[in-house]
């Protein structure tokens, strides 16, 4: 990308990694982020335009641009959103602007920590997941105000902390809604493999204290899986397939992602007739549920 050029005439300077977002409603439109902000083209990166409000602000102190996503849809009155971008850096902001060439406002309710990944809600752009390396968030933004208003920021963390080994990091974040199906979910993945949660969990979640309902919120996404780095996925909500990039164990295609998400419940009862008999006095069954997780076939690609 060294040299490609604005449509101002000046160069756009890439960074050692520099990342890319692909527009969720028209895939003509894409964004970058250079070494002095945020660049937006509308064909295809033929030409570029610096959509950085202030570039020095956007980019971290250290050069480097972190994660970007661009574009959502919404079932809503105010309508898929082509202008919608969120970016964060490693000074743990994450930049949002709403508008076609409008400002951006920062928040910076992450805890101090670099973002590592951001998620758009497929079905609502106002929503938005985000993770730094030891913590995962919800933020929702106004969908009309200019410059945007962060609405709020929350936590989501819960148990995945418990989960993970110490010392471990989170590195990547996608977004499971399978057409048709109604399940959303949220996976991470992590230095030691993916963990995940489903949306109704977290909108069900105790707002405070432990209990028991807390500690089932995430959970391990299978076992087929090798205890590994996994950087990057992504997720295709059409054919519901889920792909993950590893540090140096292959690239992996998990079919039917969004079955992994769902709980499966067995019943097992101990008596198989009761009759109604009063003077045989109260007769008793004991009833099992059990309540467990698909564990899925992870084929390497």
């Amino acid at each position: 990308t060294q040299g490609l050029a604005e449509s101002d005439g000046s160069t756009f300077i890439p960074q050692r990694y520099t990342p890319i977002a692909a527009n969720a409603v028209f895939g003509d439109q894409v964004i970058l982020g250079g070494t002095t902000g945020i660049y937006e083209s509308f064909d295809f990166g033929d030409t570029i335009v610096n959509a950085s409000v202030d570039s020095g602000t956007i980019v971290a102190t250290d050069g480097a641009a972190g994660p970007l996503a661009y574009g959502g849809f919404s079932s809503n009155s105010y309508g898929d959103n082509e202008y919608v971008i969120y970016a964060g850096d490693a000074n743990g902001r994450v930049w949002v602007r709403v508008e076609s060439a409008g400002d951006f406002t920062a928040d910076s309710n992450f805890g101090g920590k670099a973002i590592q990944d951001i998620e758009i809600n497929p079905s609502e752009w106002t929503e938005a997941y985000v993770v730094t390396r030891t913590d995962v968030f919800r933020m929702t933004i106004s969908p009309s105000a200019e410059p945007p208003q962060i609405l709020s920021v929350v936590d989501i963390t819960h148990n995945l902390t418990a989960l993970l080994p110490a010392g471990s990091e989170i590195f990547s974040l996608e977004f499971i809604e399978a057409s048709g199906t109604g399940v959303e979910g949220l996976v991470v993945g992590t230095s030691t493999g993916v963990y995940a949660t489903t949306i109704y969990d977290l909108e069900n979640a105790p707002t405070a204290g432990a209990s028991a309902a807390r500690d089932q919120i995430w959970f391990e996404y299978g076992s087929a899986l090798p205890d590994v780095q996994v950087r990057d996925m992504d997720y295709d909500t059409t054919d519901d397939i889920l792909v993950l990039g590893t540090l140096g164990r292959s690239a992996w295609k998990i079919d039917d992602a969004s079955l992994f998400l769902t709980r499966k419940v067995s019943l097992s009862v101990d008596e198989s007739q009761i009759f109604e008999d009063a003077s045989a006095g109260p007769q008793f069954a004991t009833v099992t549920a059990t309540i467990s997780r698909p564990n899925y076939h992870a084929n390497v690609v």
